[in-house]
């Protein structure tokens, strides 16, 4: 696999695969600063326009771009140095999770509130069977959806263990945390923080993959016919 392919696995796992199920009408940007384990901190921007999502992440100085199509649940990664990109299922994805068996998860509202990039946000704590993360919770973004990296393997980060319609039955006004932080023993981490809501007008073609890619087929990862 190549590295840029490798490269583009890990984003995908640390990145949390964010993507709108509803958009709720918010047609705009949200940028991120995430950290991982060593304390390495990348930059993530969410962009986001009807039932449409782009997410752009730039670790260690190399930038990947996913493309979401919340409606033909289908997702595109852009590798832009190659000029090349990939389909993936996401339907098949979530079938592919759901699978795997798993309680349900704990979600406890932790009766806080904050102001994060300018926002209200409401803290909850919620448990799965292998994780332990707290969420400040804005309203108004439309819901997150976190499959697992498609390239396999990666540990749990609480949102790809959390089924999307119990958090929607949960979180009726959306789901969109502004803050993930890591809850290991004593030990907390903040995962992603939010810096920056931006409400705007996006081209649709912001949304679409650039002239002169070419598509990489890799078995099991395109749409199913």
């Amino acid at each position: 696999m190549p590295k840029s392919t490798q490269f583009a696995a890990v984003s995908l796992c640390a990145a949390l695969m964010a993507g709108p199920l509803a958009a709720q009408g918010f047609e705009g940007s949200v940028a991120y600063k995430m950290t991982d384990e060593k304390g390495k901190v990348s930059d993530m921007v969410m962009s986001m326009k009807g039932s449409k999502m782009r997410t752009d992440v730039v670790a260690e100085g190399q930038p990947m771009t996913m493309l979401i199509d919340g409606q033909e649940q289908a997702m595109k990664m852009l590798m832009s140095e190659q000029k090349m990109y990939m389909t993936m299922d996401l339907k098949a994805m979530k079938e592919k999770m759901k699978s795997k068996k798993h309680g349900p998860p704990k979600i406890t509202a932790l009766g806080t509130t904050e102001t994060i990039a300018g926002r209200s946000c409401e803290n909850y704590r919620i448990e799965t069977d292998d994780s332990k993360n707290e969420f400040c919770n804005t309203k108004g973004l439309g819901n997150f959806l976190s499959p697992r990296n498609p390239m396999g393997g990666g540990s749990s980060n609480g949102l790809t263990e959390l089924d999307d319609d119990v958090y929607r039955t949960y979180f009726k006004d959306g789901f969109f945390p502004l803050r993930v932080t890591e809850l290991k023993g004593e030990k907390r981490r903040v995962i992603m923080e939010a810096t920056r809501v931006e409400p705007k007008s996006l081209d649709a073609s912001y949304f679409e993959v650039p002239a002169g890619f070419t598509e990489m087929k890799m078995p099991g990862m395109g749409p199913r016919p």
